[in-house]
C-alpha cells in the first residue's frame, strides 16, 4: 500500500532506518512505533513510494469528508431522529 502524503512517507522512511538500526529510536518516537508495529516490507513499500506526486499533508477536512455518511443518508437519518 502506497503512502497516501509526504510527511506519511517520510515516516515511513524513519521508521525502516530504526528497524535497520541505523538510527536511535530515543530520538523519534512515533515513528519507533511505526517500527514495531509494522513488517518491514510493508514499511518498505510505504517509504519507497514516489514524494513527486503526493501532497505535503492530509488534510483535516479531507479526512472528515471521507469518513462522514453521504448527504442523503445524513439527511434521512436526521429526519428519522428529530421527529417529535
Amino acid at each position: 500500500m502506497p503512502a497516501k502524503s509526504q510527511a506519511q512517507q517520510g515516516l515511513a522512511a524513519l521508521a525502516r532506518q530504526i528497524q535497520k538500526g541505523r538510527i536511535p529510536a530515543v530520538n523519534y518516537p512515533q515513528a519507533a512505533k511505526m517500527a514495531r508495529s509494522m513488517e518491514p516490507k510493508a514499511l518498505e513499500e510505504f517509504a519507497r513510494t514516489p514524494r513527486k506526486d503526493l501532497p505535503k499533508r492530509k488534510t483535516m477536512k479531507t479526512i472528515k469528508r471521507s469518513r462522514r455518511a453521504p448527504r442523503t443518508a445524513r439527511n434521512r437519518m436526521n429526519r428519522l431522529t428529530v421527529k417529535k
